[in-house]
C-alpha cells in the first residue's frame, strides 16, 4: 500500500445516532474498546475539538482527528449513520459519514499528512457515491480497495 491508498482500520457500517454529540459518544466506545484509551477522555478530545475546529467538511462527511499520547500507530474509523445530523458542515448539508483519525502524539507532521489525505478522499464526488452505495462491512470493505485501485490506476 503506497501512501496514497486510504486504509481504514474500523468500520461501522450502520451507526444509529440522534446528534453529533451521540455519535462521538459511540464511536469513543467503539475505539475505547480498541486500543484501551478511556471513552470519556476520546469523547471529551473529540468534543473539544469539534467544538474548535468543525469535523463537517461538507456533502454530508465529517472528519474528526486527534493525536494521543500512548497511541503506537494511526487508527483510521469509518462509519456511516443509519440518519444523516447536523455537524455544522461548511456546505450546511447533513451529515451521513463519519471518519475518525486518530495518531501517535509523537507523529507531529504525519498527523496533519493523514488528514490531508483523507479530506482529499472523501472530497472526491465518485469515492463518496461508491461508499454511499455499500451498505454492509464487506461491500464497504471492497469498495475503499477499487477506490484506491482506481486512484492508483488514474
Amino acid at each position: 500500500m503506497t501512501s496514497n491508498e486510504m486504509h481504514i482500520d474500523t468500520i461501522i457500517p450502520s451507526l444509529k445516532a440522534a446528534n453529533s454529540k451521540q455519535v462521538f459518544q459511540k464511536l469513543s466506545q467503539h475505539i475505547s474498546n480498541i486500543i484501551g484509551t478511556p471513552q470519556k477522555k476520546l469523547y471529551s478530545l473529540l468534543v473539544t475539538q469539534e467544538d474548535s475546529l468543525n469535523s463537517g467538511i461538507g456533502h454530508g462527511v465529517a472528519i474528526a482527528h486527534t493525536k494521543l499520547p500512548r497511541l503506537t500507530r494511526p487508527i483510521i474509523l469509518y462509519a456511516r449513520l443509519e440518519s444523516s445530523v447536523h455537524f455544522n458542515a461548511t456546505d450546511g448539508e447533513l451529515v451521513d459519514m463519519v471518519v475518525i483519525i486518530l495518531s501517535p502524539e509523537f507523529e507531529g507532521n504525519k498527523h496533519l499528512q493523514r488528514l490531508a489525505m483523507v479530506t482529499r478522499f472523501f472530497t472526491d464526488k465518485s469515492t463518496r457515491e461508491t461508499l454511499h452505495d455499500a451498505q454492509d462491512y464487506e461491500t464497504i470493505r471492497h469498495a475503499v480497495e477499487l477506490i484506491n485501485a482506481r486512484k492508483k490506476a488514474a
